[in-house]
């Protein structure tokens, strides 16, 4: 339990708003967007829609990939950080191309282009 006598810093009650906010934001999201993680007001259309994603995973990822696609490298420095690649390929969200092959079977090398499936 927290004391209430002790203050946090201002770095911690930060992110506790943070999380919060995220927990708050996926849940609103989860209610809103056709997805196929569960039977909440599933209808025929969601057998067809992607996996439900957090925004956590759209800050890091998704809205880095385009159209046009990326090397797995620049998402990475533009994210500041690793994504979970073989989670959004397998949700429904991504696909990758290595050595000119559109090859699914293996982890994305570094040099893998990603792009967004439509």
């Amino acid at each position: 339990m927290l004391d209430m006598n002790s203050t946090l810093p201002l770095p911690a009650l930060l992110s506790q708003v943070l999380v919060t906010f995220t927990i708050e934001f996926d849940n609103k999201a989860e209610h809103r967007l056709l997805h196929r993680t569960s039977n909440h007001g599933g209808t025929t259309d969601s057998l067809h829609a992607p996996w439900l994603v957090s925004m956590v995973m759209w800050f890091n990822c998704m809205r880095f990939v385009t159209d046009e696609g990326i090397a797995v490298w620049d998402l990475e420095r533009l994210a500041r950080t690793a994504t979970n690649l073989d989670g959004m390929r397998r949700w429904g969200y991504v696909r990758f191309a290595q050595n000119g092959a559109d090859d699914q079977s293996t982890k994305p090398r570094a040099d893998a282009i990603l792009r967004r499936l439509s």
